[in-house]
């Protein structure tokens, strides 16, 4: 049987040859040496729809994402964008070139924001967010906990940024409430306790702003504007918040018992919108201490404003999404814009307040609700700042109320 089959001798024959394997997917778009369109160098792919090598396309991400501005090393004394050499030490002109060649911001918000919709789709919400997102929601989260007054979510978070915030905001005194009467020295007295309440606002928002790294390289006058209007602002939201859970547990209550409670006049949105504990002014006070009937008529249908727009009563508002909205109070570029802020605090703010509703976007998807949720919210906020700029300076001379004496003969 040997002699009818044969087997090769495996030791004649040569060492087996290499298997050339067969790259998967689209072949290469680029053409043989072609180069980067910002630093010439040899472009690795189509990065933002531009050809370009790994480290412009490093670079232009890392810069869009951080928001940062640059200046040019040189101040113009060579022309930097025609000579690669000095692209690579002048940042600022080879951030110009990137978005000469036509590489642009939102190519790169929109990456990020395909990956971050992929892991939350894997994962829960938290695990979907950056270190720079989750340090954004524990920030507004401890802030909005503290400023609602929410004990039971308070009691939960255990961070280092809830301890400092809450030691900051514990040092702020609150003012005495006035006397309710209709003479001269009650009305002195209300004036002067909303003026001092509203300082205490300003007060606990620059507790919030300290907390976030990049807003503590803004300037003393673009931190100022920003801290009034978010003061003005976030009064607003958290009357229409404690409304919005009064109005949630008022239907709950209505549908276990068959309770029949009137949330609608004008006493009710007085309670909610007081800055201070319970409700101290209702519409005809507010107007004799110097309010204008359209300010507080105003007023009161901010504090409404989602409320009509709501379709499911008994849905609670959720915490984590009404945070948010505070922070996007704070962050309010329109401001910086009109006192013609720096560019890279205007960008900085930018920046922030993009990645804030990116997150806004994330938890109504991962919650699975509609876009029209996303659609009131945004609404509500230019609402809010429709408010703030219309009635900025009617509420500028409580910012700079002194305190007087009032003599009343006895």
């Amino acid at each position: 049987m040997s002699g009818l089959i044969s087997f090769p001798d495996l030791r004649l024959q040569g060492p087996p040859a290499k298997v050339r394997r067969i790259r998967k997917g689209p072949k290469k778009k680029l053409l043989e040496n072609e180069k980067c369109s910002v630093c010439s160098e040899p472009a690795t792919g189509f990065n933002f729809r531009v050809p370009s090598c790994n480290a412009c396309k490093a670079f232009f991400r890392r810069s869009v994402l951080a928001g940062k501005t640059f200046e040019c090393r040189f101040k113009s004394d060579t022309d930097c964008l025609s000579s690669p050499e000095w692209l690579k030490v002048c940042q600022h002109c080879r951030l110009k070139k990137c978005r000469l060649v036509g590489m642009k911001d939102q190519y790169v918000h929109n990456l990020r924001l395909q990956r971050t919709i992929k892991n939350i789709n894997e994962g829960g919400f938290e695990q979907s967010l950056d270190i720079g997102q989750k340090t954004l929601v524990d920030i507004f989260t401890c802030f909005w906990g503290l400023y609602i007054g929410d004990t039971d979510i308070i009691s939960k978070n255990e961070s280092k940024i809830y301890s400092k915030m809450k030691d900051s905001i514990g040092k702020v005194e609150l003012p005495d409430r006035p006397t309710m009467n209709d003479t001269s020295a009650g009305k002195l007295a209300q004036t002067q306790f909303l003026s001092s309440t509203i300082k205490v606002h300003m007060k606990m928002v620059e507790t919030v702003m300290d907390q976030i790294p990049e807003l503590k390289a803004l300037s003393a006058s673009s931190r100022l504007n920003l801290t009034r209007v978010a003061c003005c602002q976030m009064a607003m939201l958290r009357g229409s918040y404690r409304m919005q859970i009064e109005r949630y547990n008022h239907e709950t209550e209505r549908l276990h018992a068959q309770i029949k409670v009137d949330l609608e006049g004008d006493h009710v949105d007085t309670k909610y919108l007081s800055i201070i504990g319970q409700g101290t002014f209702d519409k005809t006070r507010l107007k004799n201490i110097g309010l204008s009937d359209r300010l507080v008529d105003k007023m009161f249908s901010i504090s409404r404003c989602l409320n009509s727009r709501r379709t499911e009563l008994d849905e609670k508002p959720d915490f984590i999404e009404w945070s948010i909205l505070s922070g996007l109070c704070l962050l309010n570029n329109n401001i910086l814009h009109t006192i013609a802020a720096p560019e890279i605090e205007q960008n900085t703010v930018n920046r922030l307040s993009e990645s804030l509703v990116t997150i806004l976007r994330l938890k109504l998807m991962k919650d699975k609700k509609r876009l029209a949720d996303m659609a009131a919210y945004i609404h509500f906020l230019c609402e809010l700042r429709c408010y703030s700029d219309e009635s900025m300076k009617e509420w500028g001379k409580y910012f700079h109320y002194k305190p007087k004496i009032c003599l009343v003969s006895v």
